[in-house]
């Protein structure tokens, strides 16, 4: 499987994917929908890939606290992504009412971007806290400098099997808000989980919509 989307700057119109597979769906209707790997493994990887962009304005939330619609929502652009797809692409492996924006076609894929991110937010919780939790520490290797963790999370979002040279990651680190986003992230991960017992992702949402405002407000 190719990369979904370059890491960190989400383009919806350059997702790649292994279209040559053999595995597709099959079906007479969306009744009879059934989802297979192929899809299930594009979405996956493509939220992965989102998780890490400084662009997603919410992790959870649809609505800011204006009731105001959050266009960079996380799964607003997962959608986009999906609807965004060749149309070949969308015919073999979704229902094929989705090209035309049937509503019921829609609430399937819907119900699936959404189960599969609920999914990987656990997942990424914990590649954030990289050696913090202490039932998955590494007594022997420090908690990683922020540079370390780019790298890691780079690497975590791309398909298996994907590096980094040290050069990559520091042109991808000169970026001040990938230093922001991900210091944002470790932090109130970590006070959530140690001092809370929550999910992180409200606070997260919380903040980044209290940085979003400061510069709406910046001359």
């Amino acid at each position: 499987m190719e990369v979904v989307i370059e890491a960190i700057s989400v383009n919806q119109n350059t997702a790649n994917f292994d279209s040559q597979s053999n595995t597709s769906h099959t079906f007479l209707g969306s009744n009879n929908f059934v989802w297979t790997k192929p899809p299930k493994d594009y979405i996956r990887i493509m939220l992965h890939q989102l998780f890490i962009s400084p662009n997603v304005e919410s992790y959870t939330k649809g609505t800011d606290s204006d009731s105001r619609v959050i266009g960079n929502s996380l799964f607003s652009l997962a959608m986009n992504n999906l609807q965004n797809r060749p149309k070949e692409w969308k015919n073999k492996y979704l229902p094929i009412s989705f090209c035309k924006e049937e509503n019921e076609a829609h609430s399937i894929v819907s119900t699936e971007v959404q189960r599969i991110l609920k999914q990987e937010r656990n997942v990424f919780k914990k590649k954030i806290l990289k050696n913090i939790l202490l039932q998955d520490k590494n007594p022997e290797q420090p908690i990683p400098r922020l540079i370390e963790l780019t790298k890691f999370l780079l690497e975590w979002a791309a398909p298996k099997g994907t590096s980094y040279s040290n050069k990559e990651v520091k042109d991808k680190f000169k970026n001040i808000k990938i230093q922001r986003r991900f210091a944002l992230l470790r932090v109130c991960a970590a006070n959530q989980h140690f001092c809370n017992h929550e999910a992180p992702w409200p606070k997260i949402d919380e903040q980044l919509e209290i940085l979003k405002k400061k510069k709406l407000r910046l001359p």
